[in-house]
């Protein structure tokens, strides 16, 4: 089950604090709802996974929301996306998983973010062999 009642570190619930605080929009009790449920998907999905600069990999997903929620000023639909942008791509999550937990629409946001994601990556791939060949 993705979505555990299990709590999270304390260092954890409090950046989901600090992000929903930063939020522009007010949240409803059912949008925080949806929201921490993300963020533990996210949590258990990315466990154990570091970043290059040492610290645990959930830091950039709440990081990205952060972002979503306070400089651009989204809503809980967005913000939940955010925290899940990472988590098709690089853990166990489908997004039939997703669609489960957190319904269609943030689904449907994360396939998206995932596909432009992958574009990227095979334009950077394309563009490293075109140098290659150039260079060969």
């Amino acid at each position: 089950m993705l979505i555990e009642n299990k709590i999270l570190p304390k260092r954890i619930s409090d950046l989901y604090e600090d992000l929903i605080d930063s939020s522009y929009q007010k949240i409803s009790s059912k949008e925080k709802k949806v929201i921490y449920q993300s963020l533990v998907i996210a949590y258990n999905g990315h466990d154990g996974q570091i970043r290059k600069s040492g610290e645990p990999y959930i830091h950039h997903p709440i990081e990205v929301a952060k972002i979503v929620a306070k400089d651009i000023g989204l809503d809980y639909i967005s913000i939940a996306s955010a925290l899940l942008h990472d988590v098709v791509e690089d853990t166990d999550v489908t997004f039939k998983d997703l669609n489960e937990s957190v319904g269609h629409e943030i689904s449907k946001i994360v396939n998206g973010l995932t596909k432009i994601s992958t574009l990227k990556r095979m334009k950077i791939t394309q563009f490293k062999l075109k140098i290659t060949e150039e260079c060969s």
